[in-house]
């Protein structure tokens, strides 16, 4: 696979070994030791949101949560890839996109979001 975003030989924080692939790659440099973190209170969470998205968790057990309407996995676009049933960086951001922020789908009308929440 080429790599893009960079690359690095930086290994991740202690504690993403039960993340993905892609996850892992992207916390070699967003710990905070060469970007910004992503890490919140010992748990993995994306910044820019109210309440994160916890990254590592189950979108099945996630959906059991109330108020959160998540769409079906098979409804969910191509592009929004949860490894192994899980999210990841990698659901929401591509190191190959050309949208803001590297992500996967555009925020205009809420792409996006409403790529996982029946809003």
């Amino acid at each position: 696979m080429k790599r893009a975003h960079g690359s690095t030989n930086s290994r991740p924080s202690d504690g993403a070994a039960d993340l993905d692939h892609v996850s892992r790659h992207c916390l070699t440099c967003h710990d905070g030791s060469a970007a910004r973190s992503v890490i919140s209170d010992s748990t993995w969470a994306a910044t820019g949101h109210q309440e994160g998205h916890a990254v590592g968790t189950s979108y099945r057990a996630m959906q059991r949560r109330v108020g959160l309407q998540l769409r079906p996995e098979s409804e969910i676009p191509a592009e929004i890839r949860l490894p192994d049933g899980r999210i990841g960086c990698g659901t929401c951001h591509s190191p190959y996109s050309r949208l803001p922020k590297l992500l996967q789908l555009p925020l205009s009308s809420s792409a996006l979001c409403r790529a996982c929440h029946d809003l």
